[in-house]
């Protein structure tokens, strides 16, 4: 963070998390820490083991990194990244279809689902019927046994008419009450139903949109690959001359004389360096970089220009 060009704390600090491999290295740093602390009680042993093993997998997705270095994989990198935000957009319309279906089927095949008590377990059951059971129906596992509902009647006690006598010819009396019953069997035809109309928009709209999606993504970045290779490459590099030459621990050898030099400029240096001195031909060079970079920028354009121009009075003329 030091090492960032900004003036400010806040603007070094602001510059460092904008690269997402920066948040990566903070997230894996930070879930260790917290993993090494819950594996000091008992209690909490089994979540730290849990955070070890979902911080291995940030470290491994951090290894992408050195794949920037490669023409072919860089850019497909960046529509990765891409994608990734798609697919949040993507899951934003999925999961309004997910609880529909979901809670509606719920309710039609588990007429007498009661919780007495707020428990993790009942907060697992309900996540992995309401969400976790269409979830999977989208990917082929339909579990068409689970949809017939139990045979078993449920009878509201609430809904239930006062008890008539009635008595047969051997005068034995039924005193029972006429209460209003009802079968979970009875309404697997409305899930079979409602299934249908959830993979149809699911597996077939949602799908193909996103599909789409990506295509345009794929084709963007495609167009741009060699652009954007260059700019990820030339990220790569300023990383890497930024970071210390010795390993951790031994870094701490480079970060003590980095601020010892710093020290030394502040206090005992009497000459000050004009950067312009030691830079006057990188200067030109960059100049006249630019100059040529927009010259040809403009020629595209117009070059553009006279080819849609063209086309036009073609098109024209064919008529």
């Amino acid at each position: 963070i030091a090492s960032e060009q900004a003036s400010t704390v806040r603007g070094k600090i602001s510059d460092w998390s904008s690269s997402v491999w920066n948040q990566f290295d903070l997230v894996s740093i930070s879930l260790a820490f917290v993993a090494l602390g819950l594996r000091l009680w008992r209690k909490t042993f089994v979540w730290g083991r849990i955070a070890y093993s979902v911080n291995t997998t940030i470290f491994y997705c951090r290894l992408l990194r050195i794949y920037h270095v490669n023409y072919h994989l860089g850019p497909k990198l960046v529509i990765f990244y891409r994608m990734i935000a798609e697919v949040a957009v993507f899951l934003a319309l999925l999961i309004i279809f997910i609880l529909g279906y979901g809670i509606a089927s719920q309710s039609l095949l588990n007429l007498n689902r009661n919780y007495d008590t707020f428990s993790i377990a009942s907060i697992a059951n309900i996540t992995h019927d309401v969400l976790l059971t269409p979830y999977w129906q989208m990917y082929g596992e339909l579990l068409l046994d689970q949809l017939h509902g139990v045979d078993k009647e449920l009878c509201h006690p609430t809904s239930c008419f006062p008890a008539a006598t009635t008595c047969t010819i051997n005068t034995t009396c039924n005193n029972q009450p006429d209460c209003l019953c009802e079968n979970s069997k009875d309404y697997s035809w409305v899930v079979n139903v409602m299934l249908i109309f959830y993979l149809i928009i699911g597996n077939i709209m949602l799908l193909n949109l996103l599909i789409a999606i990506f295509t345009y993504v794929f084709d963007g970045v495609q167009e741009n690959s060699m652009e954007i290779w260059k700019y990820e490459m030339f990220r790569l590099i300023r990383e890497y001359d930024h970071k210390p030459i010795f390993i951790p621990p031994f870094n701490i050898i480079e970060y003590l004389w980095r601020m010892g030099k710093k020290m030394w400029k502040l206090t005992c240096r009497k000459k000050r360096e004009n950067l312009e001195d030691y830079m006057k031909e990188s200067l030109e060079t960059l100049r006249i970089f630019e100059k040529e970079a927009m010259q040809t920028y403009l020629a595209k354009i117009n070059q553009s220009e006279e080819l849609a121009l063209y086309n036009s009075i073609k098109r024209m003329s064919e008529k």
